[in-house]
């Protein structure tokens, strides 16, 4: 299903559900909620209908439907990108991205980095911010840095995307300047953000940093305090058993230890509210808030 993004320039798509009559809207949005959420099989059936019209909302909840095994659909990822195509050729944002997630993945289409590269870039000059996000993964990867920090910085203020912050700070160390007050301000702003999010980046190299105490002030407390939340952090798997190595290598005492431990005890709670990590190969079925 390889095909052209020249349309791309023009936006073909039809009327924005806000501008569509109230009872159309009302429809598709009834549709979807009884397909997504109670999986109601005359649901899937009037989606079909109104896609076959050209409506997008609906072509893109059917490619959400298929691609994530929605009962009463089946799992056809295929088929999902045959329906964000004829989302995306009318400039949805939301379809550009899925149908970028499935050639960056080879999800149900032979894998195409370029295409699917052009496809993020499309929907994230729309305002999809995962979109953002794994273009910066993919110049991270080929490691053009300049290019990552760019789409990592526009990721900067929107909360649900915690390790775009992390991967921004953690190049920000390796390419700047870390004896400007403002670069080493920056970092910490960033990453503190992140790890308040449970981005399991985030948590382990403040607690680093705090322990080294070169790009911010050493506190022996506070990086037991972020060891501590990563225990609880389901997450964070591949840090636990190198928890108490930690400790040993950076010889933190008894006293630290015991004032970290309280720290942690306090900002966690009985109930911590974990945040899970943002899945990027997963598909997105609407625009989500960067609050």
């Amino acid at each position: 299903m390889l095909w052209s993004t020249a349309w791309a320039d023009t936006d073909n798509r039809q009327p924005s559900p806000f501008f569509f009559p109230h009872d159309l809207q009302k429809s598709i949005v009834e549709a979807r909620t009884r397909l997504i959420e109670q999986h109601d099989p005359a649901a899937l059936s009037d989606l079909y209908k109104l896609a076959k019209t050209g409506i997008v909302d609906a072509q893109t909840a059917l490619g959400y439907a298929y691609d994530n095994g929605i009962a009463p659909a089946k799992i056809n990822p295929k088929l999902a990108g045959q329906f964000w195509q004829a989302a995306a050729r009318q400039g949805d944002a939301i379809a550009m991205h899925n149908l970028g997630v499935l050639y960056w993945q080879g999800r149900g289409v032979p894998r195409n980095q370029p295409l699917a590269e052009t496809l993020f870039n499309l929907a994230g000059s729309r305002g999809i911010g995962r979109s953002k996000a794994i273009l910066g993964q993919l110049a991270e990867a080929r490691h053009d840095y300049a290019t990552a920090m760019t789409h990592y910085r526009d990721c900067l203020p929107i909360r649900f995307l915690p390790n775009a912050k992390t991967r921004y700070s953690l190049l920000l160390m390796r390419t700047g300047d870390m004896t400007s007050p403002n670069n080493r301000e920056e970092v910490y702003t960033q990453l503190r953000a992140a790890a308040d999010r449970w981005d399991i980046d985030a948590q382990y190299t403040l607690a680093r940093l705090h322990a080294e105490g070169v790009v911010i002030r050493q506190s022996l407390p506070d990086a037991v305090f972020w060891l501590e939340v990563l225990r609880r952090n389901p997450a964070a798997k591949k840090y636990w058993s190198s928890l108490d190595d930690f400790v040993q290598a950076y010889k933190i005492g008894e006293t630290d230890i015991q004032t970290g431990k309280e720290m942690a005890r306090m900002w966690l709670g009985d109930d911590p509210k974990i945040i899970p990590a943002v899945d990027y190969t997963r598909s997105i079925l609407e625009r989500e808030s960067i609050f």
